[in-house]
């Protein structure tokens, strides 16, 4: 098993990298080629511990730049690409399941500060609701762009399984000694 491992991570960091974006590609197409869509989800193979060190920085940054971090979370898609809409379900909402995966994944890699700066975001952001929850999702809209508004998700869900099961997480993160 262990070989099977170390050929998947080879391939894997040797397929997916995007070298123009340094980031990784969401998926590869019919013909294997990169589909070099910046979404949220190569946050995710941090968790997974397939991403190889020097790559885990690129994408880490990558994350935290303007285009995918909005001051409350990550954005689900990149404000850069054609099919942005920060009101759209997965193309450029926040959702903090999403993100609960990405800090963990952080926090495996080193990158404890981006996971505190991540914690307490999606914390203000949670204030921001008048019943003091973390939604299933919410606007992907800046705090800048809002000038420090949060804008919820029409139709999203609250309370959500999920998004509650992040505030466990996040307590971890802010507060790991309380373990």
């Amino acid at each position: 098993m262990p070989r099977k491992r170390a050929t998947l991570k080879i391939n894997f960091n040797r397929d997916f990298w995007l070298e123009n974006e340094s980031y990784f590609a969401t998926a590869l197409d019919k013909n294997k080629t990169p589909v070099d869509t910046i979404t949220s989800n190569p946050g995710h193979c941090l968790m997974t511990g397939i991403v190889d060190e020097d790559k885990a920085v690129a994408l880490a940054e990558r994350l935290f730049s303007e285009d995918m971090y909005t001051g409350w979370g990550i954005r689900t898609l990149s404000s850069k690409m054609k099919r942005y809409n920060p009101f759209s379900y997965h193309n450029g909402s926040v959702w903090p399941h999403d993100n609960s995966v990405i800090m963990l994944g952080l926090i495996s890699y080193g990158f404890s500060e981006k996971a505190k700066r991540l914690a307490s975001d999606l914390l203000r952001a949670k204030e921001k609701y008048h019943d003091n929850r973390l939604p299933e999702l919410f606007s992907g809209l800046s705090s800048s762009e809002t000038a420090g508004s949060l804008l919820e998700y029409p139709a999203s869900c609250s309370p959500q399984l999920w998004s509650i099961g992040t505030l466990f997480l996040i307590s971890s993160v802010v507060a790991p000694d309380l373990d």
